[in-house]
């Protein structure tokens, strides 16, 4: 279904699924890693909906062009270009008789977990829309600096991780100024980048090594349903 871009920028659309009755139901925005769809774990949006959660599945780089992993860093695929994004589904959200708007959470993997944290900072959401998702869930993001979070958001990444370097994370949190409402970071002893996708391949991929970890997997999903339950 398409998700119409209520704020200036480019026009983008969306994968939308529901859980099976009439609703309201709460709903969870989704970006994808670098690569677009194909790079990123399949089988979360299915699970989300069975715990009663809308997933929005944003098609934030083919409208702009974007097909290359290698330009994710441009100007015109920054992660907190999709915070307009988010904006756009949020109030697509609020015309479906099924959604209830005013509990939406944000989720995402490496790239798209970056968009993730920055839909909560205050500064890239609620100073420049007004609006302010009840949650956000990041999955192995590349921390950038420290910020002014709104939202309570729930960081979760490999010890091992090599491309998103979680070190970053530990100082973000370090960092953040008081009365910022702290991302709680879950670090996953001896699991790499991917650690969530039984279809990474357990390999070297650009440099990464990548490899699905079952056991913080399991893990990760346990304490993501208690976060959205808690929190949607």
């Amino acid at each position: 279904k398409p998700a119409p871009l209520s704020v200036a920028g480019d026009v983008i659309s969306a994968d939308v699924a529901k859980p099976v009755g009439a609703g309201p139901f709460p709903a969870v925005i989704l970006f994808p890693a670098a690569g677009g769809w194909n790079d990123t774990p399949a089988h979360w949006p299915a699970l989300l909906n069975t715990w009663g959660l809308i997933t929005v599945k944003m098609l934030s780089m083919e409208p702009r062009g974007i097909r290359s992993p290698k330009r994710w860093h441009t100007r015109q695929a920054r992660p907190n270009v999709s915070v307009r994004d988010a904006v756009g589904a949020i109030r697509m959200l609020r015309t479906v008789s099924y959604a209830d708007a005013s509990r939406v959470a944000i989720m995402g993997w490496s790239w798209g977990a970056a968009a993730a944290l920055k839909s909560v900072e205050r500064e890239g959401w609620m100073k420049r829309f007004g609006e302010r998702p009840r949650a956000a869930v990041a999955f192995y993001p590349r921390c950038d600096g420290a910020a002014d979070y709104v939202s309570p958001s729930m960081i979760l990444m490999g010890a091992k991780d090599e491309e998103a370097y979680p070190a970053l994370c530990v100082g973000l949190i370090e960092g953040a100024p008081v009365g910022s409402e702290l991302p709680e970071l879950i670090l996953y002893r001896g699991a790499h980048h991917r650690f969530d996708d039984p279809n990474a391949p357990d390999a070297v991929v650009g440099g990464i090594y990548r490899a699905f970890n079952p056991k913080a997997a399991a893990n990760a999903v346990t304490r993501i349903r208690a976060f959205f339950m808690k929190n949607l």
